[in-house]
């Protein structure tokens, strides 16, 4: 049965990150909202948006929420209270679900033009851009997106490495 439900007046796109009795997900309308999970009362909100899709799933590591806008720019927020730790422009458009891993918070981006980067890495404490992907570079000038499918880390050959797996949506192909 329903346990509780919580209106934004926006489509909501994102799958939820749930810590500490949490419920955090992004609406369409660009805002953050924090929930407790018990009741579904409203702890906190924040607007991170200004694009036109915001979809991103957030994810939480180490207490802060790390959330991107279709706007360009990458959060990491305070998960108790919602206030801003770092914003870090992508040089794209981002939309997809965030990975947390090794300090580094990665997401997907959208590249239409083959001039955004297809993936980024921002380090996890100071938003400083670690690393940037472009698909086009190394598969024949096309243009490759991640989506709403997002991007995983983990050291999944287990040799102390961490592997970035992510899948493209080949613009225009």
């Amino acid at each position: 049965s329903l346990i509780w439900s919580f209106d934004t007046a926006s489509f909501i796109h994102s799958s939820p990150a749930v810590s500490g009795g949490i419920v955090y997900f992004l609406a369409e309308s660009g805002i953050l909202y924090a929930l407790n999970a018990g009741d579904g009362s409203q702890s906190w909100s924040r607007d991170i948006g200004n694009g036109s899709w915001d979809w991103s799933s957030p994810a939480v590591h180490n207490g802060n929420v790390f959330v991107v806008s279709s706007a360009g720019n990458m959060y990491s927020l305070n998960g108790a209270n919602g206030d801003v730790n770092w914003a870090t422009p992508l040089g794209a458009q981002p939309n997809s679900m965030i990975s947390v891993a090794g300090g580094l918070v990665c997401s997907g981006t959208h590249n239409f033009n083959n001039s955004n980067p297809t993936v980024v890495a921002v380090d996890e404490a100071t938003g400083v851009m670690r690393w940037r992907y472009y698909y086009y570079q190394y598969h024949g000038d096309v243009p490759g997106m991640v989506n709403c499918n997002g991007v995983t880390v983990a050291d999944a050959d287990e040799d102390g490495d961490l592997e970035v797996f992510f899948g493209v949506y080949v613009w225009g192909a």
